[in-house]
Order: structure tokens, then C-alpha cells, then sequence
């Protein structure tokens, strides 16, 4: 079977190119499903971090209900946990060769990120992470308490490993919580350089499935809303709004301003 490429923009109905074999359509559709897998994977990162800059500007904005204040804030600190371990299993099914090496470098390089990777275990398969919250008198900051010794349960699912290092944290610096607030403020900080790691190495394969796929979409250089067709056009693959819509999702990776503050803190 033999496929064409039509430009269908603003009703034309221009063949682009014809003979299209079944391995290059094959080849094309292998490049669209991998521009598919990107825009998820920039999309679990947008989640993410609007899920952490909900939870930041919830502990700045004082409530006077404590209730509501406690479930809120564990609301949103799980929203993190779980769109951080969707984004972990996201990138270990697709990108394992890529995002392996990279994770693991920082898996070992930063506190915050093991902390991290723990807690997302924790929050889902056994209790709440931030147990109390405390002002203080004497300058009317608010703590938003993760309690160490619970973590520390053999029952709590973290990593033996993790689990010594905060006995020892505990034992030999007397430290028995967490503040949530900056430990999620270092962790964005984190995650961001691991994320921009991420994209440096996908980002030449990115470029190539494109630039493939615009050999079959037009002359000129332009995006146009082109279709890969079988020539009795009972099958198509759409390929001029796939690079359009892949290439706009790209523009969002730069960390919007609202976020920045945290950033440059």
C-alpha cells in the first residue's frame, strides 16, 4: 500500500507528496506517537509545578479555621506527592534510558529530592504527611510541620536507606521536624534543574521527529494542516497540526513569572 501527503489548509486540497511507502508512513506514525508521549511529558511537569505553587500561596494566605487550614494544606501537599509520582512514572516508561542516569545523580546529590521520593510513597500507602502547623509569637511565621518519627514507622514504606539517614538526622541533630514550606521551595528548585536536564537530552530527538515529519507537510517551510493518506483516503494520519500544536507546547516549559520568585529566593 502507498500513501500521499495533501495539504488541506483553508480548503485546498494540495498533494504535497506522492508514493509514500508503507515503512516511511510506519516511520511517521512512529513520530507522531513520540511527539504525543512529549506533550504528556511537558504537561506532567506544568501539573506539577502549578500544584506547588498552589500549595505555596495556601501557606501564605493566613485562614483563621485550623481545620481548614490542616486539610487544605494536606490537600495540596498530596497533590504534589501524586503528580510527582505520575511524573516519575511517566519519564521511567518512556524515557528510562535518559531519565535513569539523570535521577539517579540527583537522587544522590540532594536531600530534599530523596525526601521527595519518599514522601510520595508515604502519603499514598500510609498517612498524611503534615501533621500540625505552628505560628510563632515572636515573628508570625507559620511551620507546617512533617513529623520525622512518623516517617521513621517500619510500617511508613520509605527506603531502609532513607529511613537511617533520618534516624540519624534525629539522633545526632535533635531535628524532629520538617517545614513543609521551604523543604517544597528547595525541592521546586531541584526539580526544575532535573526537569531542564531532561529536556536537554530529548530535545535533539524531538527536533528530528519534527523535522521528518515537515519533510512530508509542505515545500516551503510552513506549517500547514497536512495529512498523511492512503490514496483511496480511507486511513490518514494528521501531521501539519501535530507540529503546530507540539511546537506551541514547547513555549511553556519556560517557568511562567508567578513561579520565578520561588526560584531566585
Amino acid at each position: 500500500m502507498t500513501y500521499i501527503s495533501k495539504d488541506l489548509s483553508r480548503g485546498k486540497d494540495e498533494v504535497l507528496k506522492s508514493n509514500i511507502t508503507e515503512d516511511q508512513f510506519n516511520e511517521i506514525k512512529d513520530s507522531l506517537d513520540y511527539l504525543d508521549t512529549c506533550m504528556y511529558e511537558i504537561d506532567y511537569c506544568l501539573m506539577l509545578r502549578d500544584n506547588i505553587y498552589d500549595f505555596l500561596r495556601n501557606v501564605e494566605n493566613d485562614e483563621t479555621d485550623h481545620d481548614l487550614v490542616f486539610v487544605s494544606l494536606n490537600r495540596l501537599f498530596m497533590n504534589i506527592m501524586n503528580s510527582y509520582y505520575a511524573w516519575i512514572e511517566h519519564h521511567e516508561k518512556n524515557y528510562k534510558s535518559v531519565f535513569k542516569p539523570i535521577a539517579s545523580q540527583y537522587y544522590d546529590s540532594h536531600f530534599e529530592y530523596r525526601l521527595a521520593y519518599n514522601l510520595r510513597t508515604y502519603t499514598t500507602h500510609h498517612s498524611l504527611a503534615i501533621t500540625s502547623t505552628t505560628t510563632h509569637l515572636d515573628s508570625g511565621l507559620k511551620t507546617i510541620n512533617i513529623e520525622l518519627e512518623k516517617l521513621l514507622d517500619k510500617k511508613s514504606g520509605i527506603q531502609n536507606s532513607f529511613r537511617k539517614e533520618l534516624e540519624s538526622i534525629v539522633s545526632d541533630n535533635g531535628i524532629q521536624t520538617i517545614d513543609a514550606y521551604p523543604f517544597i521551595i528547595t525541592f521546586f528548585k531541584i526539580f526544575e534543574k532535573l526537569q531542564g536536564d531532561i529536556w536537554n537530552s530529548i530535545y535533539k530527538n524531538i527536533a528530528a521527529k519534527i523535522e521528518l515529519l515537515q519533510d512530508y507537510t509542505q515545500n516551503d517551510r510552513m506549517i500547514r494542516d497536512t495529512y498523511i493518506l492512503t490514496e483511496d483516503e480511507s486511513d490518514y494520519l494528521r501531521i501539519g497540526a501535530k507540529i503546530a500544536i507540539m511546537l506551541n507546547k514547547w513555549k511553556k516549559i519556560i517557568v511562567p513569572d508567578y513561579l520565578m520568585n520561588y526560584l531566585d529566593s
